[in-house]
């Protein structure tokens, strides 16, 4: 192929294309610039066994949506073209190693002649340059030239002869050319100066560092390897893409050519096409197309083509070697793309992978028909042991729901029913909510379906997790801290470092909207564990409660910690005078329930409520015990694995007692000389420290595990357990308590 047709290959490919379009078909054809794609706004044609029907026979047009006016006619197809060269192989070059003159005036005539000698006449006697010939090359040679030969062509006349005895002949940096055997060629005996020299090839034996382009270096090796001498590569350095090659003058020739020819830009001559559907499924047109075009395994057309389905764009994308089979996809398209055949109602199902399948069906029906209404049971007959929830809507709008009762509810089922009416539906669709299996079941047309798809696929994604962890302390007001922690912290901070946020005094404040709350300090653990380090020291601080759990977002997690208290709540007298007692529990101890939410940029909202309930003195009214309940309600927000502490729900509690001789220290009067009375009182402050933790991967699940893990492993390695090993109790040490 000479160097003008392959530079007027695209000009001519470009008019040969404009000649093939159909004439009778609606088309306008834009050309743009390499890096931009070439768009054909067409419409289809009518496929051939349909060319003589008249037009009543013709599908009926159908209003889909009232969000857009309806098109009169086929909306036209968006197609995109990116057309390539075609072109995956440079123009043959003529080989670097061809140095060959006409104008010699050296002849050769060596008849068995030792090697050495020979090797001596060429070096020596005809180019003028100092020589090595290594004892270990033994034989004898011959050679005639039948015409004269320049002196650029003696080296590698000597290395041919030099091959047949295994030698080679190399220049080193200092001038020097050796004659050695093949293998005992070491590298410090060779000349580097031109290891990149792209156009000049150095005389005899060298080394050669081929940098690539458009090829990777093992691929490249692999073309090479059958052409190849043993032992030419001497490096493949796949992370700088490139080659280090050794071999003589023709042998380094050859390998370049065929380099250069592979080593071209392969994206370039590749051709990438868009095609829009209107009715069919991506995944479904891209299996028919790769039958019926052959290039599937063992096809016709095995590898001429990549057909890769685009569920978002609603599209197929084919990408090729040969431009021309853009356009018979596009015929192809639109044969397999036909309106008539999107309309069909089709069964799906559709399982549920994160989220609810009766959750996904309500909002389906708020998506469809844009009404909101709850799930609720339907009066259809159902396998046994089911019951059928049904959401309907037909064209007034109104819902109507009835009941089952002689279903099952753990194994129910919930559906939706849309009578044609709804903004994106092209006919009928139901949607059956199996709860058993998490899974909705659909009847829609392929197009409708899609949509829905569409529509599950965002709304059933993977739920964020949050670890919580909490620690509910009640801490012990004495000297310094008789008015509370508030109190102590803006008078007595001094002595503790770090950096404290109270909102009491803002008009804003979580206390001005709580009554009895008095603080809340943000982003201060530190500097608040210092503090209750310090009670804890001298025995002012308890630790009521320090659960973790862990809850999926926008869900709601709770943790009970105590005991049940049992209260008489009445008593029933029979006609036979027995008497019966009512006896209801009352929980006690710690409850803290959390629903955390998080945002994209990390921060925890959480709604929160804490309690703690204590079992008081008895009553001496009523004979009954008294409780006595601390409760946090509240809504706030902080980022992830920050600390947010609640606090200021203080108790006072006052007890007096008499103590004395016996009778006399009750004496009026004279009975405080005889005893005394000891008057006591007990403040306590609850604080509620909660951290969360955002969980949105594998990784993170994984640390919160380890860290949860080392915690146990450090708290088993303080206290003895019995019969404990590694850290875990064994069955014995179970059944043995």
């Amino acid at each position: 192929m000479s160097m003008a047709l392959s530079g007027s290959f695209l000009s001519r490919g470009l008019l040969v294309a404009l000649l093939a379009l159909p004439v009778g078909a609606c088309q306008t054809m834009t050309e743009k610039q390499a890096d931009s794609p070439l768009r054909l706004e067409e419409q289809p044609d009518l496929p051939e066994i349909y060319a003589d029907a008249p037009k009543s026979a013709m599908a009926p047009e159908v209003e889909l949506s009232a969000i857009a006016e309806p098109a009169s006619g086929p909306s036209p197809r968006n197609v995109e073209l990116y057309p390539g060269s075609d072109r995956f192989l440079a123009t043959s070059q003529k080989a670097r190693n061809s140095s060959s003159s006409t104008n010699g005036t050296i002849n050769l005539d060596f008849d068995s002649v030792p090697v050495a000698q020979a090797a001596g006449t060429i070096l020596g006697d005809f180019l003028g340059v100092p020589y090595q010939v290594d004892a270990a090359v033994k034989g004898e040679v011959t050679l005639r030239t039948s015409q004269p030969v320049a002196r650029e062509d003696l080296i590698p006349i000597l290395e041919s002869m030099l091959e047949a005895k295994g030698a080679v002949v190399t220049r080193g940096t200092d001038g020097l050319y050796r004659v050695a055997p093949r293998g005992a060629i070491k590298s410090r005996n060779l000349d580097f100066s031109n290891l990149g020299a792209s156009d000049e090839l150095p005389p005899g034996f060298g080394l050669r560092i081929v940098p690539l382009r458009y090829i990777g270096a093992a691929e490249m090796e692999k073309i090479l390897k059958p052409l190849a001498a043993e032992n030419t590569f001497v490096r493949v350095d796949g992370n700088r893409n490139l080659l280090i090659l050794s071999g003589t003058r023709a042998e380094l020739g050859n390998l370049l050519s065929v380099v250069s020819t592979f080593d071209v830009d392969w994206l370039k001559g590749m051709s990438v096409g868009m095609f829009e559907l209107h009715q069919g499924d991506p995944s479904v047109v891209a299996g028919a197309l790769t039958e019926v075009l052959g290039i599937e395994a063992e096809g016709p057309l095995q590898g001429m083509a990549r057909i890769i389905p685009l569920k978002q764009l609603s599209s197929i994308m084919v990408v090729t070697p040969r431009k021309y089979l853009l356009d018979e996809v596009g015929k192809w398209v639109e044969r397999l793309d036909r309106a008539g055949e999107g309309r069909e109602t089709r069964f799906y199902v559709y399982p549920v992978q994160n989220s609810e399948a009766v959750y996904l069906a309500n909002m389906l029906k708020q998506l469809i028909t844009g009404e909101t209404s709850s799930a609720q049971t339907a009066s259809a007959e159902v396998a046994p042991g089911r019951q059928l929830r049904t959401l309907s809507s037909g064209s007034s709008g109104g819902a109507t729901s009835s009941t089952n009762p002689a279903a099952s509810a753990d194994q129910s089922s919930a559906a939706i029913k849309v009578k044609g009416d709804g903004v994106v539906t092209t006919g009928p669709v139901q949607i059956v909510a199996d709860e058993r299996n998490n899974s909705l079941l659909i009847m829609a047309s392929a197009a409708d379906y899609q949509r829905i798809e569409a529509a599950l696929e965002r709304l059933d994604v993977t739920p964020m997790q949050v670890l919580v962890e909490a620690s509910i302390i009640e801490v012990t007001l004495t000297d310094n801290l008789q008015y509370g922690l508030q109190w102590f912290f803006k008078n007595s901070i001094s002595d503790y470092q770090g950096n404290g946020l109270l909102d009491l005094d803002a008009g804003s404040g979580l206390a001005a909207n709580i009554p009895g709350f008095s603080y809340t300090l943000t982003d201060a653990s530190g500097l608040v564990r210092v503090a209750l380090n310090a009670f804890a020291k001298d025995s002012r601080l308890r630790v009521l409660s320090s659960p973790s759990v862990l809850v999926l977002d926008n869900r709601t997690a709770e943790i009970r910690v105590g005991n049940q208290q049992p209260v008489q709540t009445g008593t029933t007298t029979t006609d036979g005078g027995t008497q019966s007692t009512s006896i209801q529990y009352r929980d006690t101890g710690v409850t803290l329930a959390v629903t955390p939410r998080v945002n994209a940029n990390g921060l925890v909202n959480m709604e929160i409520d804490q309690e703690v309930t204590d079992v008081g003195a008895v009553d001496s009214a009523t004979g009954q015990r008294t409780f006595l309940q601390r409760r946090i309600k509240s809504s706030v927000a902080v980022n992830s694995g920050e600390t947010i502490i609640l606090g200021g729900l203080i108790l006072d509690n006052s007890t007096r007692a008499n103590s004395g001789l016996p009778v006399l220290h009750k004496l009026p009067l004279v009975g405080p000389l005889f005893g005394g009375v000891d008057d006591q009182s007990t403040r306590t402050e609850l604080l509620v420290l909660i951290t969360p933790r955002a969980i949105s991967n594998r990784q993170d699940a994984q640390k919160a595990g380890e860290e949860m893990r080392l915690r146990m492993r450090n708290l088993s390695a303080e206290i003895d357990i019995p019969g404990r090993l590694g850290g875990v109790r064994t069955p014995a040490a179970v059944r043995a308590q």
